[in-house]
């Protein structure tokens, strides 16, 4: 019988996901290079600035949701990008710019987790 292969899909053990509850429905986050690439191509907006202006407090709305969309991507693959938005209020913001945050820091390689995002991002900048 074939292995099944679970390399890059929610069932593999090296993604790490941030979880986040809104609507009182949990929501797993994770960014991976494809995602991000899906959501620019849907959104024409440029997300890997859109990351450090989370992280800057630069985002725009449309960056934001584009974000959250991507984000949601592997463990939710179902979700479109209005799912997203709906998930955005006043109130749930600050929660997921944490979420989107945390999820950015751990989709980082090792040697990159030991800068704060804020000082790596300045530093690009």
């Amino acid at each position: 019988m074939a292995r099944r292969n679970v390399s890059g899909t929610v069932a593999d053990p090296t993604v790490q996901f941030v979880k986040v509850t809104l609507n009182d429905q949990e929501w797993s986050l994770c960014y991976d290079f494809n995602a991000i690439a899906e959501a620019e191509r849907l959104t024409g907006l440029n997300l890997l600035q859109g990351i450090a202006g989370v992280l800057l407090h630069t985002f725009t709305a449309l960056q934001f949701r584009a974000l959250l969309y991507a984000a949601l991507l592997k463990a939710h693959p179902n979700t479109t990008i209005l799912d997203a938005g709906a998930l955005l209020t006043i109130d749930s913001m600050p929660i997921i710019r944490r979420a989107l945050m945390d999820a950015y820091g751990v989709a980082m390689p090792e040697e990159k987790k030991e800068d704060p995002p804020e000082a790596s991002v300045a530093a690009e900048s």
